[in-house]
């Protein structure tokens, strides 16, 4: 078998695709992401950058036997902050791609999508916009350093909802506030009400370097005490549950059927590819490859990616015990759980035989995992209860130590039971 052939059969194929566009209007105080401001570059620079991530998606996708995607998902930065021509162009060349994705999403800021953009989502069948919002106050927009306000935010989702896409929007917790027990309930019912249908709900964290951290670190600012913090993430998690959206995910919700099918590729730690330049791919082991990953790296040099060269680009060889941890902390993010069966083939072992101990010690946390969307056929699922996704971090602990005892680094199977 040719080489091409031996690096297909060792993992299984990618069906996901996640391009990353790292470009923004301006750079949020909160954000460690990789992104450069959009006006900082020429257009003929932008041009090169699409077309090197739409020729690296297509090398990636023929080196790895990729048969067709079923997700697309569109980030960033912000993609919608590429000239309209440009983005117009990412999005045909993708089309070219997977001419039929059950879910296409494509990442935008309130400030950057308009009737142009969405009429070009509209026309290359893009399905879905992940909108992010943040808050609808305006002094924690302000505070976050978001581009828009208010106004802007609530005017762009009307018109997004009004394109008939489904629209997700997000929203952080945590942020100082005057009424912090109000606003993040009041900002995720006024979403619900303008028709979004899937939202998410990410803690504020300080990250060592951006100009919120270097607030609070000179005692300018203080962040909320904890608890009244996660009072006012169950009081908004309420609101939700009354309206019909389940927490699907530890911070994502939606109401049954619309949860995001890209996401879940990456929570049931399937294969997937990236392109453009910070992108990320993870391919994992076939049955009976011995459980091993591989994991791509792009580089992130802009001006490189845009002549094509591909070098800087890392690849990683994940080790069964790693692997089997991801899988393991990715999937009990979820109330879809393990599946069970797909890692007894994947590892060559049952899951109770490397964290069993575990799974005695939390059983009153456990339940069996539904069925997720798109599912094929029945499973046997295990999956944390509400609680038990609450402090998912204690749990996941668990299994690494007890992993890290009976799956020693470097042997290809498990010790005994």
């Amino acid at each position: 078998m040719s080489a091409a052939g031996d690096i297909v059969s060792a993992y299984a194929a990618p069906r996901s695709l996640y391009v990353h566009v790292p470009l923004c209007r301006s750079k949020c105080h909160y954000c460690d992401f990789y992104s450069l401001p959009a006006d900082s570059l020429a257009d003929s620079s932008l041009s090169s950058l699409v077309e090197a991530t739409l020729a690296r998606a297509r090398s990636l996708a023929e080196r790895f036997g990729a048969p067709g995607f079923r997700t697309l998902y569109v980030g960033g930065g912000t993609p919608t902050a590429l000239p309209t021509r440009l983005l117009g162009r990412l999005l045909e060349g993708l089309a070219s791609l997977a001419p039929a994705p059950l879910e296409w999403t494509v990442e935008a800021n309130p400030e950057s999508v308009g009737p142009e953009q969405l009429e070009l989502f509209i026309r290359y069948g893009v399905t879905r916009l992940s909108v992010g919002v943040q808050s609808l106050d305006d002094g924690e927009l302000s505070l976050l350093g978001r581009p828009h306000d208010s106004k802007a935010a609530l005017a762009a989702l009307r018109l997004c909802v009004d394109s008939g896409l489904a629209v997700s929007a997000d929203l952080i917790s945590g942020i100082p506030s005057e009424a912090p027990l109000q606003r993040l309930e009041e900002s995720a019912a006024r979403l619900l009400e303008l028709g979004v249908t899937h939202l998410s709900i990410y803690d504020l964290s300080l990250e060592k370097g951006t100009e919120l951290a270097r607030v609070v670190e000179r005692g300018e600012l203080r962040l909320p005490d904890a608890e009244l913090a996660y009072e006012s993430w169950e009081r908004a998690v309420a609101e939700l549950g009354a309206r019909g959206f389940r927490r699907y995910e530890v911070s994502n919700f939606a109401p049954a059927g619309k949860e995001s099918l890209h996401n879940l590729c990456y929570w049931s730690l399937d294969s997937y590819l990236g392109a453009g330049p910070g992108a990320v791919s993870t391919l994992v082991g076939s049955p009976g490859a011995g459980g091993a990953s591989l994991r791509l790296e792009e580089g992130r040099g802009l001006e490189a990616y845009a002549r094509r060269d591909f070098k800087g680009a890392r690849e990683t060889a994940i080790t069964p015990r790693e692997s089997a941890f991801e899988a393991v902390m990715m999937a009990f993010r979820t109330i879809f759980g393990l599946d069970l069966d797909i890692f007894a083939d994947r590892f060559g072992t049952e899951a109770d035989k490397l964290i069993g101990r575990t799974l005695d010690r939390w059983t009153a946390h456990l339940l069996p995992g539904e069925s997720p969307p798109a599912a094929h056929g029945r499973s046997r699922r295990l999956a944390l209860d509400q609680r038990g996704l609450d402090v998912l971090n204690r749990f996941l602990g668990d299994c690494l130590a007890e992993l890290e005892e009976r799956f020693p680094e470097g042997i290809q199977s498990p010790t005994g039971s």
